[in-house]
Order: C-alpha cells, then structure tokens, then sequence
C-alpha cells in the first residue's frame, strides 16, 4: 500500500513533492540509508541532477559552453540533454558542482558538500552511486539528511519517507540506533 500511495504522490504531485519507500529495513540507519539510495536512483535522480544543474545555470550562465553547444544538447532541457551536454564539453559541470555547494551551504551550512559531488557526477557515470553508497555506517544518518536537505534545494516542497514494516526489525537496534 505504501508503495502505491508513493507512486501516486510522485505522479500527482511531482512537481513539488517527492515520495520514497523503504522496505523492512535491517538493523539501524544503515539498511535505511541503503534502500533510500537504491530508491533515490529509481523514483528522482534524475530529475533532482536536472533541476540542480537549472539552478546552476542561474547562478552563473557562463558555465554553458555556446560554442559547442547544440540545441538538442541544451542542459537546461532533460537529463538526457544534460547528460550530452557533458560529454560533448558544452556543459562546465564542475563549475554547476562549485555552484551547487555554494547554494547548499547558504542554506544548509552543516551538510557535507561532498554529497553534490556524488549525486552531481551521476551525469557522467554510475560510479558516483557507488560512492554514496560506500559512505561509513556512522555516517549514514547525516548523509541521509544531507541528501533530503539537496533534494529540497532541487525544489521540492514535500519530501516524504515511507518505511514499511520497521517494527520488525526495531526490537533487533540498540538503544542508540533507535534514537
């Protein structure tokens, strides 16, 4: 059911809220981060890369090579577009990462910037996923903040967690882990 209500809220409301599910985590925060990433790249990376990339662009238009831009390569359009962009070099994309942090950091000043790195080079390869992925278990909890405070910056009002069956797996944490 709850994987239904996301689907609808992310259809629906797209444009302004962001649903994810978690299906019965393991122990602690670390199985949760996990699932969150998995359905991160599913449900909104995509988007969340494109609409980042916008802001960038706003923030300082020079990071578009006119040059060797083509119109069917403008960043400004989809991920696909983007993602030409890059690769034909008419896209500055450590430029849009620079650009990104300092966004971030005026409104979210203690996320660790090396999150718009990760979620930033998707464009260029799925490696980065891998990186965020490979973050230590003690750091999970704050990347998973970190990542939510980024996806809100890409412009969603309404950023929803749905967990299912996390009773099963609750009386398995340690104190800590339950706070």
């Amino acid at each position: 059911m709850l994987r239904y209500v996301q689907d609808k809220i992310n259809q629906k409301f797209g444009d302004n809220c962001i649903a994810f599910f978690v299906y019965s985590p393991g122990v602690g925060m670390s199985s949760i981060y996990d699932d969150f990433i998995n359905n991160f790249m599913e449900v909104g990376l995509s988007d969340v890369v494109t609409t980042l990339s916008r802001k960038a662009i706003k923030q300082n238009p020079d990071l578009i090579k006119k040059e060797e831009l083509d119109e069917k390569k403008n960043p400004r359009q989809t991920f696909k577009s983007l993602k030409e962009a890059v690769a034909a070099g008419a896209f500055d994309l450590e430029g849009a990462i620079d650009e990104i942090k300092k966004l971030l950091f005026k409104k979210f000043p203690y996320v660790d910037p090396r999150i718009v790195e990760f979620v930033m080079q998707y464009v260029r390869t799925t490696d980065s996923i891998t990186k965020l992925k490979g973050v230590k278990n003690a750091e999970k909890l704050n990347w998973l903040s970190g990542l939510v405070h980024l996806i809100h910056l890409s412009g969603y009002k309404m950023i929803y967690l749905f967990i299912d069956q996390l009773e099963m797996g609750w009386d398995k944490w340690t104190h800590s882990q339950k706070q």
